[in-house]
């Protein structure tokens, strides 16, 4: 538990400080700020209406205090400056959202509601956050839509729409939690001053989402031009705007307007699309003058304008350019609305929602707007200049970024900017303890993790001490108390940059019920999972961080679930076009169940596996699941003899297998003997039971650690490479694949008595006829072979570490290239790989095969080419989560087909379960002898050699017995045995299968599916034992052709053991 605890010092410790801390609003309209810091020297409070203030240490309380003011009712964003960093208030649940700057957001009140943007005991509309995808962005960009508070009531009503843009680097939260654009329109509507309407918040500066163009963030291809915000905003964003809501889709029903650089992209989009807009509006913001065809025929574009609305302030920084450019409509004889405010607030969000609250009233009313254009309003004298960006307004909208989080191809880069500090750290969910960042010469500190970064996790700078959000993220993690950011990866497979091919669903924030709710983006949901936030999150948190929206996305639009839909408070009350949430079906998870987030995301990923794992086991949906049933398997070792794939795999022991009764539900690892199987067409596998144990081997010394092998053929000859857990490495050989294994040795080939590195073996020789042996925990050694393959030629060599190496080594040559492909540093194990010129190094790390995700845990390589294809094999617990999620070392083998570039390397591969089931490489001939424990899928059913009592006891195992006839046992009713691509030709007659009882079972041939059409019955009857095996017969009729063949199990009674079938 000290990694548990740490993490809860770090991510809890800060949500917990004293609530005193926090502004307060005294009753003189001043307000009060405390701040808690002992390390602190000097702390200062930076806040909108007093600018920056230095703070007082309080000597009784230990808090840094300031009163400041009076201010007037308002917003204000407002920071500490702590030894010259900024900090947001930790315990202030508003903050600004933000690219850059992180502030939080103090709310002086009003007497009796006088704000426009006041919380008043009126309706209140839904806001909703929705995910598309933009052909122009060429990836998946997101925005916040308002609902009118009768949207949901009205449900053949239609609604305008008004299209609002914020500032520089200010995100599409901004109107909505700063601007407060739903509350302003609540009022308004209340009062029947302003049209229902919707409003929509796009994201001003889509580059900032496009991880390869990262250095152009914030600064457009074409500044005024047809840039891609411009097209993603026509082109994509409004498309989906008008398929998913109920939109009056024409010129007089559609505004456009923004603050700052948000100004200057609705009017330069207004005026470019006066087809498509009628209502302009630009509060504080620059425009440029060089938009063809509009300014050079004034009756034209006045004609096709209901209303164009400028404001700015007195004291706003662009109040000369903003004014230039009302004196250019007036000389080019284009009419619009002016407005200045004469107040001290500047460029602020202060001003931007008093314009908002004047225009509102205006929208979708041509009576009132025509009477506002027509009044106008005095301008002050302009300069005569045409409007036009100095350097310094340049260099304040588009300062050069500081990249932080960077993702790299194997991890994340952390900047931090702090050039007076001693010392910064990085504390991190993913991280033990914080990590010391390292310091350049332009005051830039830095830290590069490579491990377990692929989950989203949420992080922070300590600065002397002091913790600190990342400022040059716009992610922050929405809590109550410190705000961390989060590191959302793009390699992540449910970041949503990744889903760019299917419909998003959508995240409405209930502001009347004061709940979260996700809705598929088609379908009636047919469950709802339940997520209740921590007792420090917010309704927000489970989708922000947890990124519940998007694995239901992800998984919908794949059709691995049915539509559902997610809920932070009751599913009864989660509803969108008054379709409810099924309220027969319901799972919850807590948050304070789990400490980080990635193990809150592995809880609901949890959930979500186990449900796809049902839906396939009924042959709902295609999945590539787990290679066996009938046991745990683990430690995949292909080896390819002809036209057969034989796998050997270690065996994790079943609860029922393990002798001590204290240890069967244990979460340890019970390993006895070695399994194998084969395939000739790799989704067709025959089981052929253990062809070796520990008792093959007498000079062990332990009763359990029968742990990863691989087994080579070498002049006819098979050997079979052994660990023994912590006793160095066996080696047996045999005739035959499937053995008899004999220990020729007596001893180790391997063992380094004063460690437990000698684990996880793997042999390969190369074409001069030179043998390797590679093993190692956490090293790697390699040491070259005899002929024999049984004694070392020479010294163990121990090799300089490879990045990322854990365990599990697999040596293999293709086409020119060594590869030494791993699992990964523990925990969670991925797949990686490392490529050499020679055998014996040195060694380049590639890349993953597989990515780490704490779906998995362990995991160990096999890989092979196979009939023209190149497979990885691999572990997983998928079996288990059929059971259960609590953790037991009970593995399960899975495989993947793998591509190579013309350089060697190799393409990614996604986990297991989000992967296709594997082709078929050549069709299953039903008119031979097939085995009964030759399937595709058989969960739920056990397997035996015949004669041979698997009692999981080392002492009452035999020695390695070679091949030995096999029978499928423990029929339950609605079990079955599956069988993909069965080739019937031109059609089947009769089937017959080889069978013993001491009771009946009904067998019924199903082709397609385990509901599908049945194309024969028999009924196994009573043999007498279960050792006396009779021929069951069955007429058979419409079966042509190649169909996935399902043997159905029912009406079961008494014991039946099946040996072999055959189609005639």
């Amino acid at each position: 538990m000290k990694k548990k605890t740490i993490l809860l010092q770090l991510f809890i410790g800060w949500a917990t400080m004293a609530a005193a801390q926090s502004a307060t609003c005294n009753q003189d309209g001043t307000v009060t700020f405390r701040y808690k810091n002992d390390q602190a020297k000097e702390v200062q409070v930076d806040v909108q209406f007093a600018g920056r203030n230095a703070m007082t240490r309080n000597a009784e309380t230990g808090l840094w205090e300031a009163t400041l003011g009076p201010a007037a009712p308002d917003m204000y964003p407002y920071c500490f400056i702590v030894d010259g960093v900024s900090v947001m208030d930790p315990e202030n649940q508003q903050y600004f959202p933000n690219e850059g700057f992180k502030n939080s957001l103090l709310e002086i009140p009003a007497k009796e509601g006088s704000l426009a943007h006041d919380i008043k005991n009126v309706p209140h509309g839904k806001v909703d956050y929705i995910h598309y995808y933009s052909k122009n962005l060429g990836a998946t960009n997101q925005a916040v839509v308002y609902l009118p508070p009768k949207y949901k009531e009205n449900p053949d009503k239609k609604y305008p729409v008004f299209y609002l843009i914020s500032g520089t680097t200010d995100t599409e939260e901004v109107y909505y939690k700063v601007g407060r654009v739903n509350y302003i329109l609540d009022n308004l509507i209340a009062e029947g001053k302003a049209e229902e309407m919707i409003v929509v918040l796009p994201y001003g500066n889509p580059y900032k989402l496009l991880p390869a163009q990262t250095e152009k963030a914030g600064v457009p291809q074409t500044m005024f031009g047809k840039d891609v915000f411009s097209l993603d905003l026509t082109d994509d964003l409004m498309p989906y705007i008008e398929k998913n809501y109920r939109t009056i889709n024409d010129a007089d029903h559609r505004a456009i307007g923004g603050f700052s650089r948000g100004g200057n992209q609705a009017l330069s989009n207004g005026l470019r699309n006066l087809d498509k807009f009628s209502y302009l509006c630009s509060y504080s913001s620059f425009t440029a003058t060089n938009i063809p065809g509009v300014y050079d025929n004034a009756n034209d574009t006045n004609s096709k304008i209901h209303l164009f609305w400028l404001g700015v302030g007195t004291d706003d920084f662009l109040f000369g350019n903003a004014r230039d450019y009302m004196e250019f409509l007036d000389k080019h004889g284009i009419r619009s609305v002016k407005e200045y405010t004469h107040d001290k607030y500047g460029h602020t969000w202060m001003n931007a929602k008093y314009f908002l609250s004047k225009t509102l009233p205006l929208l979708f009313k041509p009576e009132a707007a025509e009477k506002a254009m027509q009044g106008g309003q005095p301008v002050i004298a302009a300069t005569g200049k045409e409007p036009q960006f100095t350097a310094g307004v340049m260099a304040r909208l588009f300062p050069k970024p500081i990249i932080s989080p960077e993702y790299i191809s194997d991890g994340v880069v952390f900047r931090m900017k702090a050039p007076n500090a001693k010392e910064v750290k990085l504390a991190a969910e993913v991280l033990p303890k914080p990590l010391l960042m390292q310091r350049d010469s332009d005051g830039i500190w830095t830290a590069e993790l490579n491990e377990n970064v692929y989950e989203t996790f949420t992080y922070y700078y300590l600065v002397d001490g002091t913790p600190v959000a990342d400022p040059e993220n716009m992610y922050l993690a929405p809590s109550i108390g410190f705000k961390p950011s989060i590191c959302n990866n793009p390699s992540n497979p449910y970041h949503y940059m990744n889903l760019t091919d299917m419909a998003h669903g959508t995240v409405s924030y209930d502001l009347n019920s004061q709940q979260t709710c996700y809705h598929p983006a088609e379908g009636k949901p047919q469950f709802a999972i339940q997520l209740i936030p921590g007792k420090y999150d917010t309704i927000e948190s489970w989708f922000k961080i947890g990124g519940a929206d998007v694995m239901a996305d992800k998984l919908i639009g794949t059709k691995k679930l049915p539509p559902f839909c997610i809920t932070t408070g009751k599913a009864e009350c989660c509803e969108k076009n008054d379709q409810k949430c099924c309220e027969k079906k319901v799972y919850t998870i807590k948050a304070d169940d789990y400490v980080t987030w990635p193990e809150r995301r592995h809880a609901l990923e949890s959930l979500l596996d186990s449900l796809m794992l049902q839906a396939a086991v009924k042959g709902d949906i295609s999945m590539n699941l787990p290679l066996f049933q009938t046991k745990y398997t683990a430690d995949p070792a292909p080896l390819v003899v002809g036209d057969t794939l034989f796998l050997f795999t270690s065996h994790d022991a079943s609860p029922e297998d393990i002798p001590d009764l204290n240890e069967k539900n244990s979460a340890g690892f019970f390993m006895y003997d070695w399994l194998l199987w084969s395939t000739t067409d790799m989704v067709n596998w025959t089981e052929h039971g253990a062809v070796a144990s520990l008792k093959d081997i007498p000079w062990r010394s332990r009763e359990n650690g029968a742990w990863a092998i691989q087994t080579v053929e070498r002049n006819g000859k098979y050997y079979l490479y052994a660990p023994l857990h912590g006793h160095g490495i066996a080696v047996l050989e045999a005739n035959s694949p499937y053995g008899p294994f004999k220990d020729p040795l007596g001893k180790p080939l391997v063992w380094d008595q004063s460690n437990w590195y000698d684990i996880d073996p793997s042999v390969y020789t190369d074409a001069d006829g030179q043998a390797y042996l590679y093993w190692g925990n956490p090293h790697t050694f390699y040491a070259r072979l005899n002929d024999n393959m049984t004694s070392l030629k020479d010294s163990v060599v121990k090799l300089p570490h490879i990045k990322h190496y854990q365990e599990g080594p697999w040596f293999y040559k293709r086409d020119g290239h060594y590869y030494c492909a791993f699992a990964s540093t523990c925990c969670p194990e991925a797949l990686g790989y490392a490529m050499s010129d020679s055998p014996t190094g040195p060694w380049e790390w590639k890349n993953y095969i597989m990515r780490p995700t704490l779906r998995d845990r362990g995991n160990h390589p096999g890989i092979c080419d196979f009939k023209g294809h190149s497979y990885v094999f691999g572990q997983n617990y998928d079996l288990m989560h059929l059971d259960t999620f609590t953790h037991h070392e009970r593995r399960s083998v899975s495989v993947a087909e793998i591509t190579y570039n013309a350089d060697g390397t190799i393409n990614e591969v996604p986990y297991w379960l989000d992967l296709e089931p594997l082709k078929q490489l050549c069709w299953l001939n039903p008119y031979q002898r097939v085995e009964a424990e030759t399937m595709a899928w058989g969960y739920g059913l056990k397997s035996a050699k015949m004669g041979i009592e698997n009692t999981g006891v080392v002492a009452d195992m035999p020695e390695s017995t070679g091949k030995r006839n096999m029978y499928i046992f423990d029929i339950n009713d609605g079990e079955f045995i599956k069988l993909r691509g069965v080739d019937f030709l031109h059609g089947a007659k009769k089937f017959s299968i080889s069978a013993a009882s001491t009771g009946t079972c009904k067998l019924t041939l199903r082709i397609d599916s385990q509901d599908g059409p049945i194309i024969g019955e028999t009924l196994i009857s009573d043999t007498g034992s279960v050792e006396k095996y009779k021929t069951f017969n069955a007429k058979v009729s419409g079966a042509q052709g190649v169909h996935d063949l399902y043997l159905c199990f029912s009406n079961s009674e008494g014991d039946t053991h099946l040996d072999y079938w055959q189609f005639k």
